[in-house]
């Protein structure tokens, strides 16, 4: 190949990088923006489409409205995750959501509700309901 193909094979291929460099610088703002936002921002906005969610589902049985409030839930689970990533307070939302594609919505509402709670919202601090399960004593009526 001749000096001058070659040199214009790379000015095409400097033009090529050159056309992706603001896809690329777009693609880090995104990432970087939603690196900053904090666990709680994200699990509050999370929670706020888990209510939408439960509000819509329990007000109308048709199809279409349980599809939405599907849908309302797998766009809560990826801020969940974001909020358990950052703070483990949130990791029972998200354990929750992330089986909205396998088990019926009427059998996670309790669960929901219950994370989603006002002041619960993700047992902020250790100030929620949530406690561990224990195993009762081998002696206890129970076991």
């Amino acid at each position: 190949m001749s000096g001058r193909g070659l040199d214009t094979a790379r000015a095409g291929g400097r033009r090529r990088r050159l056309g992706l460099a603001p896809y690329v610088l777009a693609g880090l703002a995104v990432l970087t923006s939603a690196c900053g936002a904090s666990a709680t921002a994200n699990g509050t906005q999370a929670c706020k489409l888990v209510r939408r969610s439960l509000a819509i589902s329990a007000g109308n049985a048709s199809p279409s409205a349980q599809q939405r409030a599907l849908e309302l839930l797998r766009q809560a689970l990826p801020l969940a995750a974001i909020a358990a990533g950052s703070n483990g307070n949130w990791q029972p939302l998200e354990a929750t959501l992330s089986e909205s594609n396998r088990v019926p919505l009427d059998h996670l509402r309790s669960a929901l509700a219950a994370e989603c709670a006002p002041g619960n919202e993700g047992n902020v601090y250790g100030g929620g309901n949530f406690t561990q399960a224990s195993i009762p004593p081998a002696n206890s009526p129970q076991g």
